[in-house]
């Protein structure tokens, strides 16, 4: 992705966030919601980053400060301005498609 493309995408996933459309909701109800594919977000902060992980309804802090580190977003169907990025930056193709969970397992399965 060009930076062109990556900083219209920051913008996008910050929009989602704030219309409410990127949201955290239990596993067993993404499969019809969720991509089976996100985005992975590397980031770098000279001060140093504290990690704050999510389990379920569960927040667990990390020890120790790293400088950088990789967040993975997964979005779903509702996060309309990052899927128009995506669009735009002509990732998806006949052979490179978004599928939910519930139709990548559906596929899994006929083979």
């Amino acid at each position: 992705m060009s930076s062109e493309y990556l900083e219209k995408m920051y913008k996008a996933l910050k929009q989602d966030i704030k219309e409410g459309n990127l949201k955290n909701i239990p596993y067993t109800q993404q499969e019809d919601k969720f991509y089976s594919s996100g985005l992975s977000i590397e980031y770098y902060n000279p001060k140093g980053i504290e990690q704050v992980d999510i389990y379920g309804d569960e927040y667990g802090y990390s020890a120790g400060v790293w400088k950088s580190d990789t967040a993975y977003v997964k979005f779903n169907v509702d996060c309309r301005h990052m899927l128009k990025v995506i669009e735009e930056a002509g990732l998806l193709t006949e052979n490179h498609k978004l599928r939910t969970e519930s139709e990548q397992n559906a596929l899994l399965n006929e083979q």
